[in-house]
């Protein structure tokens, strides 16, 4: 199994300063609010980066501004985590400004969908694991208990999560790998850019939202033929929220262009995983090493190690 040299990320003990940044684009004040006010709540001390920037169209600060937050968080020795206020768009444009090889010390980050970018850059370059977790604005002002709970397990650490059904079998067997939640648009936008990490071995659990099924056949046919899914280890199909065809057009449905696409992997496949954009989305580490095993009647997924020492 081979990966990137991971660091070890501190636990995020019951107090803890957390910074709420937003390397896309910006919150509502009114979630934002709420959503500072469920941290509070939970009994983590939530620092606000967002407040003070000045928003710049669909982003929530010019790149530099945001990149500058960003930073400041990840160098402030007292921040236990960096949860990211929203997605939206904009994450990937502050890689570039982010000082990797400056940042000796580990801070966990978490969030999703454009969040992606982020995670797959601190994890290629610095070898960070990180979170793909409930983001403050749109999820902690109605977390699920389930998911409340399992970002406690994830961040605190008390002890390794029990496996998990990894949705419907596609493709049996069983791998080994690192385990890489991502958002399917992200992903393919980072080809050719120096965050892509190696996908060598790599367990990909992939989603999207409000992306036609075409769309989404596109952008796996891309991923294939620049040979990314060639050295997976596996991949699990998660949840694709608001991605169904048009009526008026002789569509295939996710689920359809998903099974074409790997009903002749060399690797397992599985589907219908509950991660994504829904309010039932689960909580994955990335970068954690994980043990798939599909067959005929069950798909697993097995966390061999936790998050945080």
């Amino acid at each position: 199994m081979t990966g990137a040299t991971r660091t070890s990320l501190p636990r995020l003990p019951p107090g803890s300063r957390v910074a709420v940044v937003a390397p896309g684009s910006a919150p509502t004040p009114q979630a934002l609010r709420a959503g500072l006010a469920a941290l509070r709540s939970a009994g983590y001390e939530p620092i606000d980066y967002v407040s003070p920037l000045t928003p710049a169209g669909y982003l929530a600060a010019s790149d530099k501004d945001r990149a500058a937050v960003l930073v400041d968080a990840l160098r402030d020795p007292s921040i236990g985590a960096i949860l990211c206020a929203r997605g939206g768009y904009g994450t990937m444009r502050v890689l570039p400004r982010l000082p990797y090889d400056e940042l000796a010390s580990p801070t966990l980050v978490v969030g999703y969908s454009d969040i992606t970018a982020l995670h797959l850059a601190l994890y290629g370059k610095c070898g960070w694991p990180g979170l793909a977790g409930p983001m403050v604005a749109p999820d902690w002002p109605s977390l699920p208990p389930q998911r409340a709970a399992a970002f406690e397990a994830w961040t605190q650490g008390t002890a390794v999560p029990a496996p998990m059904v990894a949705g419907q079998p596609l493709v049996p067997g069983t791998a080994d790998g690192w385990l890489l939640p991502v958002n399917l648009s992200v992903l393919t936008c980072l080809l050719g850019t120096p965050y892509l990490p190696d996908l060598t071995d790599a367990i990909l659990v992939v989603e999207d939202v409000d992306e036609a099924p075409y769309r989404i056949d596109r952008m796996l046919c891309h991923l294939r033929l620049a040979g990314v899914l060639d050295d997976v280890a596996g991949v699990i199909g998660g949840q694709f929220t608001n991605c169904q065809p048009p009526d008026d057009q002789p569509n295939p449905t996710v689920g359809a262009v998903l099974r074409e696409a790997f009903r002749a992997a060399a690797y397992p496949v599985a589907l219908d995983f509950p991660f994504g954009h829904e309010p039932s989305s689960c909580v994955l580490p990335v970068g954690t090493p994980v043990r798939l095993t599909v067959n005929a009647g069950a798909a697993q997924l097995a966390f061999r190690e936790g998050l945080v020492r």
